[in-house]
């Protein structure tokens, strides 16, 4: 099982290195209680960033609705996307990488053995 976090930033900060901080510090805090990851049929987790506006904020009150005539989604507001932090399984461990807006991916932890 996949696990995705959808999360909306107020005024996200345009620097990518304090923006990149900000966002580890964010699940590193939810990660101390989260017990998704000892379920074991739990594989990754997913936290999707975007910047809080009109469009994102829509979400905040209601469910995706991925079919009919008006679909509405979260990932068709791309002009508001800002990253994503992806933790992993593996064999003894996790990894966990940042894809911060379209910049190459970066490993934050290493820990597969």
């Amino acid at each position: 099982m996949k696990i995705s976090y959808y999360v909306l930033i107020n005024d996200p900060d345009s620097e990518d290195n304090v923006l990149k901080t900000e966002i580890i510090r964010y699940v590193k805090n939810r990660m101390q209680n989260n017990q998704a990851l000892k379920d074991p049929n739990t594989v990754s987790l997913n936290f999707v960033f975007y910047k809080k506006t009109g469009n994102t904020s829509y979400f905040m009150n209601h469910k995706e609705d991925p079919g009919g005539l008006m679909s509405e989604e979260i990932s068709h507001y791309r002009e508001d996307y800002i990253a994503n932090y992806n933790i992993s399984k593996c064999n003894g461990g996790k990894t966990e990488k940042i894809y911060l807006h379209d910049l190459t991916e970066e490993t934050v932890v290493n820990g597969c053995n």
